[in-house]
Order: structure tokens, then sequence, then C-alpha cells
């Protein structure tokens, strides 16, 4: 056979059977890290269903300080999991429609717990939709800021929250009770707030573009240097409401 092939035949016979090996253990090795990160993903997302677990069980405990830890674990959770990150963000709003209704509000400030739910869902990430966790580059066909899912915190009460330069944008907020909140510098654009209860709320400096305040009570609302640019204020009630500065007041 060495007669036949010569060196130079055995020498291309080994150079092929060298790199074939190696193609092999390239495969060999890319399957097994393939599976390790299969199996680390699932280990993490095992992890996040626990933490997610315990953080839920948190808001429904007796003890202020426990309840604080829930939420704040579920800000925590919904930074580190993309994929989850609106269904955190739901359970919040959940919980201040059930610890918060407008319907039992006889509160001037909120409670400790509800305003640092609120506080949270106001700096929530909004490259996040509901759908598929993490769209950083979806865009609506008319706008070039990143879509924003709608959170229902309608009949929610935050009389008296503070609730400075929180986004809002796209929220519900039918029929909730903000009166005497302050909403100084807050992002409300394209947020539904029909009925809902602004009485001698501080919105000065604040985006409402695109707001509907239909039916709304913005009876001495604090709006200067708000910007109400098709804003809907059908039948909304602005008696001694401060508009000093405001932009798209006329078009209304």
């Amino acid at each position: 056979m060495a007669t036949v092939l010569g060196w130079n035949g055995w020498s291309k016979v080994a150079s092929l059977l060298t790199a074939v090996a190696a193609i092999a253990a390239l495969w060999f090795t890319a399957q097994s890290l393939r599976a390790t990160q299969a199996q680390i993903g699932m280990t993490e997302q095992g992890q996040f269903t626990d933490r997610f677990g315990k953080a839920v069980e948190q808001l429904g405990s007796e003890k202020l300080d426990i309840r604080l830890g829930g939420i704040y674990a579920l800000e925590r959770l919904a930074r580190d999991s993309p994929r989850d990150y609106w269904t955190t963000m739901e359970v919040l709003a959940a919980f201040l429609r059930v610890h918060a209704p407008a319907t039992r509000c006889t509160v001037s400030t909120p409670s400790t717990d509800v305003q640092a739910a609120a506080t949270v869902i106001g700096r929530r990430n909004l490259t996040f939709d509901a759908d598929e966790g993490l769209r950083s580059l979806n865009r609506r066909p008319d706008e070039s800021r990143p879509f924003r899912s709608p959170l229902d915190l309608g009949g929610v009460c935050l009389a008296g929250a503070q609730l400075v330069n929180v986004d809002f944008s796209d929220v519900s907020l039918d029929d909730a009770n903000l009166s005497d909140a302050n909403l100084s510098g807050a992002e409300l654009d394209n947020a539904q707030a029909t009925g809902a209860n602004f009485t001698r709320a501080r919105i000065g400096t604040a985006s409402l573009t695109g707001m509907n305040l239909e039916g709304a009570n913005l009876t001495g609302a604090n709006l200067t240097w708000s910007d109400l640019s098709r804003a809907k204020l059908t039948n909304a009630d602005l008696t001694n409401a401060d508009l000093t500065g405001a932009r798209g007041v006329h078009e209304n």
C-alpha cells in the first residue's frame, strides 16, 4: 500500500484524517456548549420562577415591610428577566387595584406600599412590551418612540401620591382618583383617564399629549407649562385650573 500511495499519498491521507477529527471535535464541542447553555437557561428560569412566587407571596403579607420587600423584589426580577418583565408590572398594577380602589379612597396620602408600587410602575422600562418581552427596536408606524403596552390602573386611588417625573404613558387611569397628587413633570402621553379625578393635582410641566381626559375632574389643578396637545377634554371640568403657559389648550 505504501508503494501504491507513496509518502506524499500517506501524508495527504493523514492530513485529511486530522482535519476530519478536528471538525468532529468542533461539532461535539458546539453540541456540548448548546446543551450546557440550555441547562443554564432552564436553571435560571427555575430560579426566576421561585423568586417570582416568593415575591408575589410577600405582597399578600399583613406586614408592611414584607409587602415592600415583595414590591422591590418584583422590580429586580423585572430587570433581570426581560421575557417576564411585563408579568411583574401587571402583578404590581393588580396589587394597586386590589389594595387601593378609588371606591374606598378616604385617605389624603397613599400607604407606603401603594406609593412604592406606583413609583416602581412609573419608572418601568418602556422598551419591554407585553407580548414578546424585549423589543427595543419596535416602533409604531406614526411615532418614533418605543411601543408601550398599556397597564390597567383604572379605578385606583392615588390621591396625594408623589408621582414626580413618573412615566404613565399609555396607562389606563379611567375613573382613578389622583386628587392632590403631585404629577409634576410626568409623562402622560396617550394615557386614558376618562372620568378620573385630578382635583387640585399638580401637573405642571407634564406632558399630556394625546391624553384622553373626557369627563375628568381637573378642578383647581395646576397645569402650568404642561403640554395638552391633542388631549381630549370633552366635558372635562377645568374650573379654577391654572393653565398658565400650557400648550395645546386652544386646540380643545
